[in-house]
């Protein structure tokens, strides 16, 4: 990834965590949250090129690596998911928070991925605020 900066190659990285999963859980059942995280999962591969990278990290959590974007054209990627999963989900309960951060030459994995991861929680804060209540 460096040697793709230093060539004037840009990469975004995106944190991608599914909302509301405790929720879905506690109130639909397990078999429910599953199908929250693979319903999220194809409307990511749907939304990515097959030149990207979307990685599961674990339980709710997924990462996108995508070479040759602007940071500014990859905020088009969670609209894209969000429309994909107006499609396939039919109960509309699945719902998504991000963040996302471009590397730099000399940036390190870990901190853009700790950016990313940062302003993930912020967008998750900013929707908690708007709606008062909520369990993410």
């Amino acid at each position: 990834m460096q040697k793709l900066t230093e060539q004037g190659v840009n990469i975004v990285f995106m944190a991608l965590d599914c909302d509301r999963l405790k929720y879905l859980n506690d109130t639909w059942g397990h078999d429910e949250g599953d199908r929250a995280i693979v319903l999220l999962a194809q409307s990511i591969s749907a939304a990515i090129r097959k030149s990207d990278y979307g990685i599961r990290l674990g339980g709710d959590e997924f990462f996108l690596i995508l070479i040759d974007y602007e940071e500014q054209e990859a905020k088009n990627i969670p609209e894209r998911i969000r429309q994909h999963l107006k499609e396939i989900d039919i109960n509309q309960r699945v719902n998504f928070s991000w963040g996302a951060c471009s590397m730099a030459p000399g940036d390190s994995l870990a901190d853009v991925m700790k950016i990313a991861d940062a302003r993930l929680y912020e967008n998750k804060k900013q929707k908690k605020h708007a709606y008062p209540g909520r369990e993410d």
